[in-house]
């Protein structure tokens, strides 16, 4: 597994544990906003995770 593929697992359950929601994924993993979302976007992988919203209905 390649550094690349361990920063997007890492990344991805970031974002799954935050709900779909960056900036929460961004302070959990101790990233800048802008460097997740350059990520997500840059990594096809992560596509479903480009808009920064939660996935379903209000985080609690």
């Amino acid at each position: 597994m390649t550094l690349k593929e361990i920063k997007i697992r890492a990344i991805e359950d970031a974002l799954i544990a935050a709900n779909g929601n960056k900036t929460r994924a961004a302070r959990e993993l101790g990233v800048s906003i802008r460097w997740l979302t350059t990520w997500v976007r840059e990594n096809p992988e992560l596509w479903r995770f480009r808009n920064n919203r939660p996935r379903a209905g209000r985080a609690a």
